[in-house]
């Protein structure tokens, strides 16, 4: 399958046509099921947990509704 036929897949299926995007919607639904992070690791393919903690954690943040404020409180970008 080419990466053109996933990405129109991905859109008719689930609104999203960057593969990128559809492997972060993947990750963050296996870690609201109750995957573990080693699991997430094993599907997303990635070679070092701590990749995938990093991955998961900016999934987290990017949740938070009060992110973007609180990081203009303390002057983070």
């Amino acid at each position: 399958m080419t990466a053109q036929a996933m990405a129109d897949v991905s859109m008719k299926h689930f609104e999203i046509s960057n593969i990128h995007r559809l492997r972060v919607a993947f990750a963050a639904a296996m870690e609201d099921a109750g995957a573990k992070a080693s699991e997430i690791q094993a599907r997303l393919g990635h070679e070092s947990l701590a990749i995938t903690g990093l991955y998961l954690a900016s999934l987290k943040r990017a949740k938070n509704r009060h992110t973007e404020a609180v990081a203009e409180l303390f002057g983070i970008e």
